[in-house]
């Protein structure tokens, strides 16, 4: 699959692009939408859907992450993260997030997908269920995975980072 993410002036804009089948509206509850956006998906067998994104621009532009195994995206936004099925016309799942979206983390398990946001870490299947979430005692700033299945998310506060067990989103005491 191929993405490309385009920037649009206005809302006006954002509402001229036609709606079919293969179109997807996020973000229409945003508060105070100021940027929007366009993201283009190509399959590998030459479908396109098109997700049209209205944000507060909390954050960073927005990002996703393919699945090819789940026919699915990922895209985080604002304080939310959607799963749209690729194979399946117009279906999106929307969970919010307990903090601003920052980015996926790379991990080894493509069932699964890594949200790092403002307050925690949180992990996805590409259906949109949850499979675990765990919040920081601040904010957030990095997360790496490490060979061991560890997640190491760095944080500001006194402790300054918290240890959590990939597979089961258990803390895992620092040593």
């Amino acid at each position: 699959m191929k993405a490309r993410l385009l920037e649009l002036s206005s809302l006006v804009e954002l509402e001229g692009i036609a709606d079919d089948a293969r179109t997807i509206s996020l973000g229409s509850s945003a508060q105070s939408p100021r940027r929007f956006y366009v993201l283009e998906i190509v399959s590998h067998g030459g479908q396109q859907t098109v997700v049209k994104l209205q944000c507060s621009h909390h954050g960073i532009r927005p990002s996703w992450i393919f699945s090819e195994h789940a026919g699915a995206i990922a895209i985080g936004f604002d304080a939310s993260i959607a799963f749209v099925n690729i194979t399946r016309e117009r279906e999106a799942v929307v969970r919010p997030l307990d903090g601003v979206f920052y980015e996926f983390v790379n991990q080894p398990d493509v069932d699964y997908v890594l949200v790092l946001h403002e307050l925690g870490v949180a992990e996805f299947d590409f259906s949109g269920c949850e499979r675990w979430s765990v919040s920081t005692p601040d904010i957030t700033e990095s997360a790496q995975v490490q060979e061991d299945g560890l997640l190491v998310v760095h944080h500001q506060g006194s402790q300054k980072k918290l240890i959590v067990e990939i597979g089961t989103g258990r803390i895992v005491p620092a040593m």
